[in-house]
């Protein structure tokens, strides 16, 4: 995705010259519209990996402590021979 933002930018730079003509002014705006679409879209990408994120770390956490619980509750019975 990133490397398709690079290439619109770059396409839009190389229109540059020639954005003053009707043909071009077209093109540019749906490159800008295409180029805002995939922008909007790796924001909300890399929100939801950091939601995710949290969210995998604090049901980690959750685990760790009812395994915590777990052990410091039970009575284990140690052998003395083997």
């Amino acid at each position: 995705m990133e490397t398709a933002v690079e290439m619109y930018k770059e396409a839009l730079s190389q229109l540059t010259p020639v954005k003053e003509s009707i043909e071009a002014q077209s093109t540019i705006l749906k490159l800008k519209d295409l180029l805002q679409e995939i922008e909007d879209d790796l924001a909300l990408q890399k929100a939801e990996e950091e939601i995710s994120r949290s969210m995998d770390s604090q049901e980690e956490g959750e685990l760790d402590d009812e395994w915590s619980k777990f052990i410091e509750d039970s009575t284990f019975q140690t052998k003395k021979r083997f």
